[in-house]
Protein backbone atom coordinates (compact mmCIF):
# COMPACT_ATOMS: atom_id res chain seq x y z
CA UNK A 1 0.00 0.00 0.00
CA UNK A 2 1.24 3.45 -0.88
CA UNK A 3 0.66 6.84 0.70
CA UNK A 4 0.71 8.57 -2.70
CA UNK A 5 -2.22 10.54 -4.06
CA UNK A 6 -4.61 8.67 -6.27
CA UNK A 7 -6.80 10.00 -9.04
CA UNK A 8 -10.36 9.20 -8.02
CA UNK A 9 -12.11 10.91 -10.94
CA UNK A 10 -10.01 10.58 -14.08
CA UNK A 11 -12.32 12.75 -16.19
CA UNK A 12 -12.26 15.61 -13.69
CA UNK A 13 -8.49 15.27 -13.32
CA UNK A 14 -7.95 15.31 -17.09
CA UNK A 15 -10.23 18.33 -17.39
CA UNK A 16 -8.33 20.25 -14.70
CA UNK A 17 -4.98 19.31 -16.23
CA UNK A 18 -6.23 20.47 -19.63
CA UNK A 19 -7.44 23.76 -18.15
CA UNK A 20 -4.05 24.38 -16.54
CA UNK A 21 -2.17 23.56 -19.75
CA UNK A 22 -4.46 25.91 -21.69
CA UNK A 23 -3.91 28.67 -19.14
CA UNK A 24 -0.16 28.16 -19.42
CA UNK A 25 -0.37 28.32 -23.21
CA UNK A 26 -2.16 31.68 -22.84
CA UNK A 27 0.78 32.94 -20.78
CA UNK A 28 -0.56 32.46 -17.26
CA UNK A 29 1.96 31.34 -14.67
CA UNK A 30 0.28 28.22 -13.35
CA UNK A 31 3.45 26.28 -12.59
CA UNK A 32 2.63 26.05 -8.88
CA UNK A 33 -0.59 24.21 -9.76
CA UNK A 34 0.73 22.35 -12.79
CA UNK A 35 3.81 20.71 -11.21
CA UNK A 36 1.81 18.51 -8.80
CA UNK A 37 -0.76 17.69 -11.47
CA UNK A 38 1.98 16.56 -13.85
CA UNK A 39 3.57 14.53 -11.04
CA UNK A 40 0.33 12.77 -10.19
CA UNK A 41 -0.33 12.11 -13.88
CA UNK A 42 3.10 10.52 -14.20
CA UNK A 43 4.73 13.18 -16.38
CA UNK A 44 7.70 13.27 -14.04
CA UNK A 45 10.32 14.71 -16.38
CA UNK A 46 8.02 17.58 -17.35
CA UNK A 47 7.12 18.14 -13.71
CA UNK A 48 10.77 18.18 -12.66
CA UNK A 49 11.79 20.57 -15.43
CA UNK A 50 8.93 22.93 -14.60
CA UNK A 51 9.52 22.63 -10.85
CA UNK A 52 13.22 23.44 -11.13
CA UNK A 53 12.48 26.35 -13.45
CA UNK A 54 9.87 27.75 -11.08
CA UNK A 55 12.05 27.35 -7.99
CA UNK A 56 14.98 28.95 -9.81
CA UNK A 57 12.93 32.03 -10.66
CA UNK A 58 11.66 32.66 -7.13
CA UNK A 59 13.57 34.99 -4.86
CA UNK A 60 13.62 33.29 -1.45
CA UNK A 61 14.34 36.63 0.23
CA UNK A 62 11.22 38.21 -1.24
CA UNK A 63 8.87 35.28 -0.76
CA UNK A 64 10.37 32.53 1.40
CA UNK A 65 7.05 30.71 1.80
CA UNK A 66 6.55 30.50 -1.98
CA UNK A 67 10.12 29.28 -2.43
CA UNK A 68 9.65 26.61 0.24
CA UNK A 69 6.35 25.52 -1.30
CA UNK A 70 8.06 25.24 -4.69
CA UNK A 71 10.87 23.24 -3.07
CA UNK A 72 8.30 20.85 -1.57
CA UNK A 73 6.64 20.36 -4.96
CA UNK A 74 10.01 19.58 -6.52
CA UNK A 75 10.87 17.19 -3.66
CA UNK A 76 7.70 15.23 -4.38
CA UNK A 77 8.59 14.92 -8.05
CA UNK A 78 12.12 13.75 -7.27
CA UNK A 79 10.70 11.26 -4.75
CA UNK A 80 8.34 9.87 -7.39
CA UNK A 81 11.37 9.43 -9.64
CA UNK A 82 12.93 7.25 -6.95
CA UNK A 83 15.70 9.72 -6.12
CA UNK A 84 15.00 9.56 -2.42
CA UNK A 85 18.20 11.09 -1.07
CA UNK A 86 17.79 14.18 -3.23
CA UNK A 87 14.12 14.41 -2.26
CA UNK A 88 15.00 14.17 1.44
CA UNK A 89 17.55 16.96 1.06
CA UNK A 90 14.86 19.20 -0.41
CA UNK A 91 12.42 18.26 2.35
CA UNK A 92 15.16 18.84 4.96
CA UNK A 93 15.64 22.45 3.84
CA UNK A 94 11.97 23.18 4.40
CA UNK A 95 11.77 21.32 7.72
CA UNK A 96 14.77 23.25 9.04
CA UNK A 97 13.81 26.68 7.69
CA UNK A 98 10.12 26.87 8.49
CA UNK A 99 7.67 26.65 11.36
CA UNK A 100 3.97 26.11 11.79
CA UNK A 101 1.76 24.53 9.18
CA UNK A 102 4.36 24.53 6.42
CA UNK A 103 6.83 22.75 8.67
CA UNK A 104 4.19 20.19 9.67
CA UNK A 105 3.46 19.62 5.98
CA UNK A 106 7.17 19.16 5.30
CA UNK A 107 7.52 16.69 8.17
CA UNK A 108 4.57 14.68 6.91
CA UNK A 109 5.84 14.48 3.37
CA UNK A 110 9.44 13.82 4.32
CA UNK A 111 8.05 11.03 6.47
CA UNK A 112 6.18 9.58 3.51
CA UNK A 113 9.36 9.80 1.43
CA UNK A 114 11.32 7.95 4.12
CA UNK A 115 8.61 5.28 4.30
CA UNK A 116 8.63 4.78 0.57
CA UNK A 117 12.41 4.53 0.52
CA UNK A 118 12.35 2.18 3.50
CA UNK A 119 9.84 -0.06 1.75
CA UNK A 120 11.89 -0.08 -1.43
CA UNK A 121 15.19 -0.82 0.31
CA UNK A 122 13.87 -2.96 3.16
CA UNK A 123 15.37 -0.57 5.72
CA UNK A 124 13.71 -0.69 9.12
CA UNK A 125 15.76 2.36 10.11
CA UNK A 126 14.20 4.44 7.31
CA UNK A 127 10.73 3.15 8.17
CA UNK A 128 11.22 4.21 11.78
CA UNK A 129 12.54 7.62 10.72
CA UNK A 130 9.49 8.05 8.50
CA UNK A 131 7.20 7.10 11.36
CA UNK A 132 8.94 9.63 13.63
CA UNK A 133 8.42 12.42 11.08
CA UNK A 134 4.77 11.50 10.64
CA UNK A 135 4.24 11.47 14.40
CA UNK A 136 5.87 14.90 14.60
CA UNK A 137 3.55 16.23 11.90
CA UNK A 138 0.51 14.80 13.68
CA UNK A 139 1.55 16.29 17.02
CA UNK A 140 2.21 19.68 15.45
CA UNK A 141 -1.12 19.71 13.65
CA UNK A 142 -3.00 18.77 16.81
CA UNK A 143 -1.19 21.43 18.86
CA UNK A 144 -1.85 24.10 16.21
CA UNK A 145 -5.52 23.16 15.98
CA UNK A 146 -5.22 22.42 12.26
CA UNK A 147 -8.21 21.48 10.15
CA UNK A 148 -9.70 18.10 10.98
CA UNK A 149 -8.85 16.83 7.47
CA UNK A 150 -5.15 17.56 7.98
CA UNK A 151 -5.13 15.89 11.37
CA UNK A 152 -6.95 12.87 9.93
CA UNK A 153 -4.46 12.70 7.05
CA UNK A 154 -1.58 12.69 9.51
CA UNK A 155 -3.27 10.11 11.74
CA UNK A 156 -3.88 7.79 8.79
CA UNK A 157 -0.26 8.14 7.69
CA UNK A 158 0.96 7.38 11.23
CA UNK A 159 -1.25 4.29 11.39
CA UNK A 160 0.07 3.05 8.05
CA UNK A 161 3.66 3.73 9.11
CA UNK A 162 3.14 1.82 12.35
CA UNK A 163 1.88 -1.14 10.32
CA UNK A 164 4.93 -1.00 8.06
CA UNK A 165 7.32 -0.82 11.00
CA UNK A 166 5.64 -3.68 12.86
CA UNK A 167 5.54 -5.85 9.71
CA UNK A 168 9.17 -5.18 8.76
CA UNK A 169 11.76 -7.82 9.53
CA UNK A 170 14.40 -6.81 12.05
CA UNK A 171 17.65 -5.89 10.33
Amino acid sequence: MTLRERITDQDAFDHELGQLRAAQARGADVRAQLVPMLRIAGFLNDAERMGRDYLGQLDPDVSPARAHAARLRLAHVVQYQGRFEEARQLFDVVVEATAGSLQAFAYQHRGKCLLEEGQETGSLELLKAGLADLETALTMRREMGSDAELIESSALAVNRAQELVSDAPET
